[in-house]
């Protein structure tokens, strides 16, 4: 089959415009954006941002202006969206922009190169054929939404997660391993799609929580301590596909990860070799190392063939590669793609079963 994708990509669409083009937003998101219209030849007429950040500040050369400011100066501007967020009133805002301006959020990766998804050609399709059929409209307007930046397609890849957990058929026997767990919210969100018992507790045989950011780590012992959970284990280890002691960030909250220019050292380790019971269900969001963390549990995947939840948003091509990883290690997985409420598309991830 041939998919049906845009090819006039966000950039070249901002390149053509006569009108204004604004940035909204501040950070790592605006500094990229900036170097992309910088390259290719993208004149942007200034930045804002949401009226309670804005204090009278500069960002990189430009007077950070309120968004009242910029509906009386540029009326008919296009704006690109250039930071990341899941709140309802954000979205919300972002949506009443809609109404007077051309907004285009640019997908840009958390980690790794910025890679166009264009440029990964013939696996688009083969990634297309690895996709239960009632993801595949999912998949398109994701790739869609990557090309362009338009909002459009990705509110119509979204779905709430509950829907997304219905596909895993959660039981009272599980033995979930939560890797990435950072203060337990995960985890939370696992006991709230649990079936209960009759005391209207949920039902569960065990946890095993992954977490190897040190800070992390202890908001997720704290909240262990106070949740009175039985048969719940912390094990402070990053997930890789070997052995190694690896050099961790240290910023603060679930953004911390793996990188050379890490100053805090964290031992990282197979999950074939920390766990040996059977795992019914297995979550993943290890900040862009997904592929090397699935490799490290190739036993598991075979043998035990556990339920999967897996980040595929971290770096540009996830979505394109991460089926084939999994279906590499255990060809029996079917596997859904499902986007939950966020700008940009973060808060994509693989189910499968």
């Amino acid at each position: 089959m041939t998919l049906d994708l845009e090819k006039i990509e966000w950039f070249q669409a901002a390149a053509r415009e006569s009108r204004p083009v604004l940035l909204y937003g501040m950070g790592n998101g605006a500094e990229k954006i900036l170097e992309i219209c910088r390259r290719e030849g993208i004149r942007v007429a200034g930045l804002f941002a949401s009226d309670e950040f804005v204090r009278g500040q500069q960002f990189a050369g430009f007077q950070v202006k309120s968004y009242g400011l910029v509906c009386r100066e540029y009326p008919e501007a296009m704006i690109l969206v250039a930071f990341g967020s899941a709140d309802p009133v954000v979205l919300a805002r972002i949506a009443a922009m809609e109404q007077t301006h051309t907004v285009l959020v640019p997908d840009l990766a958390l980690f790794g190169e910025d890679r166009r998804i264009l440029s990964f050609g013939d696996e688009l399709e083969q990634a297309y054929e690895l996709y239960e059929p009632d993801s595949r409209a999912v998949y398109v307007n994701l790739l869609n939404y990557k090309i362009t930046g338009k909002l459009s397609y990705l509110r119509a890849a979204t779905s709430p997660k509950a829907e997304a957990y219905a596909l895993l058929k959660l039981h009272g026997d599980e033995v979930y391993v939560d890797a990435g767990a950072y203060d337990g919210d995960t985890i939370r969100e696992f006991l709230a799609y649990l079936p209960k018992t009759a005391g209207g507790r949920a039902g569960y045989r065990r946890i095993i929580a992954i977490e190897p950011e040190s800070r992390n780590f202890r908001k997720l012992q704290d909240w262990a301590e106070s949740s009175g959970l039985v048969n719940l284990e912390l094990l402070k280890v990053a997930l890789f596909d070997d052995e190694a002691e690896l050099p961790f960030n240290d910023k603060i909250g679930r953004g911390a990860y793996l990188t050379a220019q890490g100053r805090q050292m964290v031992p990282a380790r197979r999950l074939d070799d920390l766990i040996r019971e059977p795992v019914t269900l297995l979550k993943m969001d290890v900040e862009g190392v997904e592929k090397e963390a699935l490799e490290g549990c190739r036993r598991i995947l075979q043998q035990d063939k556990p339920r999967l939840i897996v980040s595929a948003y971290h770096r540009s091509g996830d979505i394109v590669t991460l089926p084939r990883v999994i279906k590499a290690l255990n060809p029996d997985y079917r596997i859904a793609l499902r986007q939950h409420p966020s700008i940009p598309a973060w808060d994509t991830n693989l189910y499968a079963w």
